[in-house]
């Protein structure tokens, strides 16, 4: 600040006090405004907010603010991971807020100087979503990326404001002082996912500059240069365009460019979406694929370096419908009758022979003629009963057809009364 001179420390002096004027009836607009708002009805939304609420979300506690983060790569979470939706990404700990492009955490207190710092916030993770028009995504090392604040994001997404040195921006800054790298995700364009696209995980860069300056709109935005780690994989990403996200391919093309594919589908066509396998261990094909016959199936990048793919020696069979051995009976599919009906009467009179029939077969030996001559005289009367029913249910059936009998001949006689008449 010293070497920039006065006019940046005026500025900054500003964005301070614009923040205080702003922060007093913040908390209670904030609070009314989360008594207003109706909860969402989307699916992914709701599930989120329950995770979140159970505290059964990676590095959450329950509720909002018992919020844990963590520097660098997640465990399980490579490059080039795809996530689908915000919420997904979130609720696994990558990006921890839902909506905003600046995801943060409190450092343990920091001495400098001799005094301790006890509040100092660094970011975690940025997502690029090409809602900022400051943006400078050339897909290379190095990116320019626009602080938070002051966009219309619900409409042009344009800068209607300036931003200040609040939040997420001033968070920024920490990452600088102390080399904390960011995890960076780009939204690619996906035209068969649930929101049109997906969110893809590029990587840890360094923050390594920032400047205030006067963006396309003419207000002050914060730019901040992010250069990629060195020793990563490749990114698959796209770059980033304003107010397109990102141009990126149709769906599936950047799963397909993902290194050691070997089957395009496990299951050959048999489900709508493919299930691909991935073998980065051996030249193993998946069990149940064949060299000779499932060809169609089968992905192969590495076959002039590692020698060929060979077959599983696992035995693996992929099928969608029940099968049964020779001489098993497949259960009979249960029959749906209406409740209260003489059918159901019926089959409750011959589950309860059943029952009892089979009861008198179990019995000891010493009181097999008694019991099951009791047993015998009961089965008689749920035949009987079973036989009432069924007869129950003929007459019914014949009273149903009776009925529809009397109503096309009615129906016939009222056609007949409303045709014209010749004089």
């Amino acid at each position: 600040a010293a070497a920039g001179g006065g006019e940046q420390h005026d500025e900054d002096a500003a964005d301070a006090q614009a923040q205080a004027d702003g922060a007093a009836g913040g908390s209670r607009r904030a609070q009314k405004a989360a008594a207003d708002k109706n909860p969402s009805a989307r699916p992914d939304r709701v599930a989120e907010s329950s995770l979140l609420r159970k505290g059964h979300a990676v590095n959450r506690l329950g509720g909002s603010k018992d919020v844990r983060d963590s520097f660098g790569h997640l465990p399980g979470i490579p490059i080039n991971h795809v996530f689908n939706l915000r919420s997904e990404a979130m609720v696994l700990g990558a990006h921890k807020v839902p909506m905003g492009g600046i995801a943060t955490a409190q450092l343990p207190p920091l001495e400098v100087g001799g005094q301790v710092y006890r509040k100092v916030k660094a970011a975690t993770s940025i997502v690029m979503s090409g809602c900022y028009e400051d943006d400078h995504d050339a897909a290379t090392e190095i990116v320019k990326y626009t602080g938070e604040g002051g966009n219309d994001l619900l409409g042009k997404k344009k800068q209607v404001a300036d931003q200040v040195l609040a939040r997420g921006n001033r968070a920024l800054l920490a990452n600088i002082a102390l080399g904390l790298p960011v995890r960076v995700f780009r939204r690619n364009d996906d035209t068969g996912g649930a929101t049109n696209s997906v969110l893809f995980y590029d990587g840890l860069y360094n923050v390594v500059s920032w400047v205030k300056a006067r963006g396309k709109e003419g207000l002050l935005v914060y730019v901040y240069g992010l250069k990629r780690r060195a020793g990563q994989a490749a990114s698959l990403s796209k770059p980033i365009s304003h107010f397109k996200a990102v141009g990126c391919a149709k769906r599936g093309k950047h799963v397909l460019l993902r290194q050691h594919i070997i089957c395009k589908d496990v299951s050959k066509g048999r489900e709508a979406t493919p299930i691909m396998a991935v073998n980065e261990v051996n030249r193993e094909l998946p069990p149940g694929l064949s060299l000779e016959k499932d060809a169609a199936w089968i992905m192969d990048d590495k076959k002039d370096k590692d020698g060929p793919l060979v077959p599983s020696s696992s035995s693996f069979r992929y099928i969608t419908a029940n099968e049964y051995a020779d001489g098993v009976t497949p259960p009979a599919p249960p029959t749906l009758v209406e409740e209260g009906s003489a059918e159901a009467a019926a089959a409750m009179a011959a589950e309860l022979a059943a029952a009892l029939a089979g009861g008198a077969a179990d019995d000891d030996d010493d009181n097999a003629g008694e019991t099951g001559s009791d047993a015998a005289a009961a089965a008689q009367a749920a035949a009987a009963v079973v036989n009432a029913a069924a007869g129950a249910a003929v007459d019914a059936a014949a009273a149903v057809a009776d009925a529809m009998q009397s109503e096309d001949a009615m129906q016939q006689q009222q056609q007949q009364q409303q045709q014209p008449v010749e004089h």
